[in-house]
């Protein structure tokens, strides 16, 4: 093992990844002996997957009349399926684990190329990649895994543009950009817009090759945006925004003053049913629809395997009147909204919870899991809702993890900082390097922004999809902060030894 090591770390360029991918194998191995599997289970059930029968015989025209999510994640998974006699359970198995091991060198790479030492690289690294969380992604059917992924490419990406400003990189930096839309509604038409604008800001010499590069994908981010507008008066990647919200702030109002605001008018009658409900559990007015009756992904109610069409073209409308009454909940109760976001902050600053349908992998790996948030994310061990003190009371059994909840404020604050530093000896950093920590932290901000204000329950998720960023932000912060700070205490132990900061 010691030879292994010296190995990757003595290696000049392309030997270093050879040897993460040995190490990604044995850490494979060692996870599946320890009971970690594969699930395929999501597809048939899962609300943003549609019917796998019509992505089968109908997958373009499903895929075409979808609004309820981007089209990008259901194409593949379709095409996949039109190419096998059943789901190809062994075939998404590899490709995860392809993206995992992809991932894992991209974290290291990109620590090193913003002047994080390669030991200190490969350890957190390889300390992201036995986390219980980004196990449980990768060995999920879902799109966070790919979805951090795109972002690490993209900032290598960007990083590569700044060196050699090639058309051709800042192309597949921008196309990386369009996957992420077609991917996940999160990142909508703003966000391309917004890193554009930042961009051409910092690199405006460069600005005729960031608007050719920037051209196609964001015509075709647009493109997507506008066939749901022209279809359904969406403009947006996904119509379920309000559905979405509602949540955030009507958690926090009993049923019995909604029932009163409905009696009111103040509020639709929507507000008594559970979001995400069967669409059959809506009022008639709401279920009747006229339009598309040839097009099964928008009629069906229910899907092959019996689970509830969300795709329905009814719930268009129902998830419009609920983003309504959200607002006008919100104006009502200031201090529900208030929770709401305080609850949604609080899941952001946690480990992620159980995904369904990852129960049985959980279980079998629940011993490592507590031990891992103790050790690595410093979780407090008493649960308070035991005590009777409940200092976060709109979670009553929220457990402080230390590390997430003061850990990741500090290491944004931290990116921030060291966008704007300038270079010196102990610490050597171009403009180059400030502008991909910008990048990195933009990316942070604006999904811990969306994804708190529209969303309840699903930030840790979120957050997956930037915790590499939060790995590079940490290597970077050790690398600038703390190994000058020891090296200046070791010098002063030997007063002989000449002062020079050593590269992890």
């Amino acid at each position: 093992m010691k030879t292994l090591f010296s190995g990757l770390m003595k290696s000049k360029t392309s030997r270093p990844l050879l040897w993460l991918a040995i190490i990604f194998v044995f850490i494979q191995v060692i996870f599946h002996l320890l009971g970690m599997r594969f699930s395929d289970a999501l597809p048939y059930g899962a609300s943003q997957f549609l019917d796998t029968e019509l992505l089968r015989h109908r997958l373009l025209e499903s895929v075409f009349y979808m609004h309820s999510q981007p089209p990008l994640f259901n194409l593949f998974l379709g095409l996949a399926l039109k190419l096998s006699s059943g789901y190809p359970r062994l075939a998404f198995h590899a490709i995860y684990a392809i993206c995992g091991l992809i991932l894992y060198c991209s974290l290291f790479t990109l620590q090193v190329r913003l002047g994080v030492g390669k030991w200190l690289a490969f350890v957190l690294s390889t300390m992201f990649i036995v986390s219980p969380t980004n196990l449980m992604h990768q060995n999920d059917f879902n799109y966070p895994l790919i979805l951090a992924l795109l972002l690490l490419i993209s900032a290598l990406l960007l990083d590569r543009f700044l060196v050699e400003k090639n058309v051709r990189t800042a192309v597949a930096f921008f196309f990386c950009l369009f996957l992420l839309s077609g991917i996940r509604s999160l990142y909508h038409l703003s966000y391309f817009v917004l890193i554009l604008v930042v961009l051409l800001a910092l690199n405006w010499a460069d600005r005729r090759k960031l608007l050719l590069a920037a051209a196609l994908p964001g015509l075709l981010i647009v493109a997507l945006h506008v066939k749901n507008l022209i279809l359904f008066n969406v403009f947006a990647t996904s119509s379920w925004l309000g559905m979405n919200a509602w949540a955030v702030v009507a958690d926090y109002v009993p049923p019995s003053e909604r029932e009163q605001l409905v009696r009111e008018g103040t509020l639709s009658e929507l507000a008594l049913i559970t979001r995400f409900s069967p669409v059959n559990c809506y009022p008639e007015k709401y279920r009747k629809t006229t339009d598309y009756r040839h097009i099964p992904v928008l009629t069906q109610t229910e899907k092959s395997s019996g689970a509830a069409n969300y795709n329905h073209l009814a719930y268009v409308g129902i998830s419009k009147q609920y983003f309504k009454d959200y607002l006008t909940l919100s104006r009502q109760r200031p201090r529900a909204l208030l929770k709401g976001l305080t609850r949604s902050c609080l899941h952001y600053l946690s480990p992620c919870g159980i995904m369904f349908p990852m129960e049985a992998e959980y279980n079998r790996m629940r011993d490592y899991t507590n031990a891992f948030q103790v050790v690595f994310y410093a979780r407090i061990p008493a649960d308070m809702s035991r005590t009777g003190i409940r200092p976060f009371g709109v979670v009553p059994q929220y457990r402080v993890h230390l590390f997430l909840f003061l850990g990741l404020p500090i290491l944004f604050i931290g990116g921030l900082a060291l966008s704007l530093r300038k270079s010196s000896a102990r610490f050597p950093i171009d403009r180059r390097q400030r502008i991909v920590i910008l990048f990195l932290c933009l990316n942070i901000a604006y999904v811990a922004f969306v994804g708190n204000a529209f969303e309840s329950g699903e930030q840790a998720r979120f957050r997956f999809q930037t915790d590499p960023f939060y790995v590079v932000l940490l290597g970077l912060l050790i690398q600038s902060l703390l190994i000058p700070r020891l090296t200046r205490v070791l010098h002063r132990m030997r007063p002989d030894s000449p002062t020079q900061v050593p590269s992890l």
